[in-house]
């Protein structure tokens, strides 16, 4: 008869296994926030780089659309010759 009783923890024993696994699962959370938390620090610092990176672009491009007179270039007193001999 005591052959077919199955062995079965004591209430001790899954309280312990109940800990360890909480203990663990825990452990693992824990890790993905930290990563998680990385990965979002990262990604903003790269979307700011690149938004510093694109309004420099920006600025130079807008530097050369802008025509000479405004920048006092030599050119603009050669533009305003030609334009008084027409």
């Amino acid at each position: 008869m005591d052959e077919n009783k199955t062995a079965q923890p004591t209430p001790e024993q899954l309280l312990k296994l109940l800990e360890s696994e909480m203990n663990a699962s825990r452990q693992r959370r824990l890790k993905l926030d930290s990563k998680r938390r990385t990965m979002q620090i990262v990604s903003i610092m790269f979307i700011v780089v690149g938004a510093a990176v694109a309004f420099w672009v920006l600025t130079f491009m807008l530097d050369d659309i802008r025509p000479a007179q405004s920048r006092g270039g030599p050119d603009s007193a050669q533009q305003e010759s030609f334009m008084e001999v027409r």
